[in-house]
Formats: structure tokens, sequence, C-alpha cells
């Protein structure tokens, strides 16, 4: 089967998952395993959420991250604490050494980030692994 066949195959299993976490889950190990495109829209219960995987260099280090690019939401349930838990979750899952919120326009979620103390460089934040010589990837990257 061709390389396109099988990362179309495995969207289309990542599409049925029920929850934005679940699909966020498999996405990383389907990237991590090659078997899928670095960029998706995942998408569930009035909730959508545009990841990427990406290398990027940060404060003069090469490092491999999960970008949040966008999140769209429902006015019903905002405010209700969905984020934030998303929020752990990413950085708990996320095998690479950093999870960048990219371009944060909007004031409640910038002021979030700067209260955390997130580096942020243009606008963009980014969560640190406190110890990246412990993430899987990077122990696969530097072989």
């Amino acid at each position: 089967m061709k390389t396109f066949d099988v990362q179309y195959q495995n969207f289309l299993k990542l599409e049925k998952l029920p929850t934005i976490e679940s699909k966020l889950a498999f996405f990383i190990k389907l990237v991590e395993s090659g078997l899928i495109y670095e960029n998706n829209i995942l998408k569930a219960r009035n909730i959508e959420v545009y990841v990427r995987f990406s290398t990027r260099s940060v404060q003069g280090q090469t490092m491999r991250m999960l970008d949040i690019t966008s999140i769209k939401m429902a006015e019903k349930i905002q405010g209700r604490g969905w984020f934030s838990s998303f929020e752990t979750i990413v950085e708990a899952i996320c095998p690479w050494e950093a999870v960048r919120y990219e371009l944060v326009d909007n004031e409640f979620l910038y002021n979030h980030f700067k209260k955390r103390g997130l580096y942020e460089e243009n606008a963009n934040f980014y969560w640190f692994k406190k110890n990246p010589q412990d993430c899987y990837s990077f122990k696969k990257f530097a072989m």
C-alpha cells in the first residue's frame, strides 16, 4: 500500500474517535510512527483544534514540538474549564521537548499563559519539558 493510502486510512481511523483528547493521543502515536500527516484538525463535541508536529529553533535550541495553532469552541462551552483540562492533557502526553501555543490573540488565553509563566516569543507561548533528555523522542532523535 502506498504511503498516502496508509496516511489516509489512519486519518479516517482518527476521525472516528469520540473525543479531542483521544484523537490527540492517537495523532501523536501516528506522527511518531510516520503513519499520518504531520498536521491535522481534530473535531469533536463542538470543539475544533488544529494541531501540528514541528521542529523549531527556540532560544538557540532545535526542538521537536507539538503546535496547538487554533482552537474553536461553541460559545456555550467557553469558560467552563475545558481548555485548562485539555492543556494539562496536552502537556502530559506530548512526547517531544515542547508544546507551542501559536499566535495567541485571545486576550483571556494570552493573560492565562502569561500568568503561568510560559516563555513568549512573538505572541507564541512555549511550554518546555523539565528535562528534554527524558523525552522518548529526544532519545530516538539523538541516536
